[in-house]
């Protein structure tokens, strides 16, 4: 089977004012999962329309990356957090019989999320925060 080549979204800055990090990296969503956690925060987790935006920015053309959304079998996002925010692409939301299934953004589809299985290769992730302390 070919690898598809997608990159890693992850998040820098803190929750309330994100700043968003693509990484450009062949991976499945449990990888790139841990590889954003272990490098930076966590995979991207979009609130709003603002950060959609912030985001769709950072991914080259015509490429895919993993977000943090998944459903198992409720849809949440890897950070815990509720899904208030959705940008469905009415082309890709397909539920079938896959208990696991992981979400994606894509370029190609002007930025509209999709599932996908867990496996393909590609990512999008959060930075961590630095704080810097005066002396």
């Amino acid at each position: 089977m070919g690898k598809m080549l997608l990159g890693l979204l992850f998040l820098l800055g803190s929750h309330l004012d994100p700043e968003f990090v693509y990484v450009n990296t062949l991976l499945n969503w449990s990888n790139a999962q841990i590889y954003c956690r272990e490098n930076f925060v966590d995979l991207a987790t979009i609130k709003d329309y603002t950060e959609y935006q912030q985001v769709q920015r950072l991914i080259p053309t015509y490429h895919h990356s993993w977000i943090g959304l998944y459903r198992d079998p409720n849809l949440h996002w890897s950070n815990g957090s509720s899904v208030l925010f959705t940008n469905w692409d009415t082309y890709g939301i397909f539920i079938g019989s896959r208990t696991v299934i992981c979400g994606a953004t894509s370029t190609q589809r002007s930025g509209r999320w999709r599932f996908l299985h867990c496996e393909t290769s590609f990512a999008v992730c959060v930075p961590k925060m630095i704080l810097i302390r005066k002396e």
